[in-house]
């Protein structure tokens, strides 16, 4: 089988140069090591990627099994739902009214930190110190892939 490094060097073909050499991001180096860890038999709680070992609820689980059998993709900025839940709990906590509409929900901080890079015309500031894998968010907005 052939080891992490020689995977890496075949890869590499496929990556554009101004992404070469690129190190391995914090928290994917760190879940290398929890699976080793696993394998020498050590029980350890992951909490890298931000999931939790611990059992589902059982509320969670309802819910889930309410919407098991919708299969199509949700609309892009998110449910409108989920949308409306987020502005009417700004507005509750915090007397901030925000229109569902201007709410953009994703499945991940790394999406949505590239969307907003990528899409936005103003200046964007990076807070230090922020979640390891954040320390390599410095790109080119000129690039578009060519």
């Amino acid at each position: 089988m052939p080891n992490q490094d020689s995977r890496e060097e075949e890869g590499a073909q496929f990556v554009l140069p101004q992404f070469a050499g690129q190190a391995l991001a914090h928290n994917l180096k760190f879940h290398e090591e929890v699976l080793q860890m696993r394998r020498e038999g050590r029980e350890v709680f992951h909490f890298a990627f931000g999931e939790s070992p611990f059992p589902v609820p059982l509320a969670v689980q309802t819910a889930l099994k309410e919407f098991v059998g919708n299969n199509e993709y949700p609309p892009v900025a998110g449910l409108e739902s989920l949308r409306r839940g987020i502005s009417w709990l700004h507005e509750k906590q915090e007397g901030l009214y925000l229109d569902p509409k201007d709410i953009v929900v994703g499945p991940g901080l790394k999406q949505l930190i590239f969307l907003i890079v990528h899409c936005f015309s103003g200046d964007i500031v990076l807070i230090s110190p922020a979640w390891p894998c954040m320390r390599g968010v410095h790109v080119d907005r000129n690039f578009r892939g060519q």
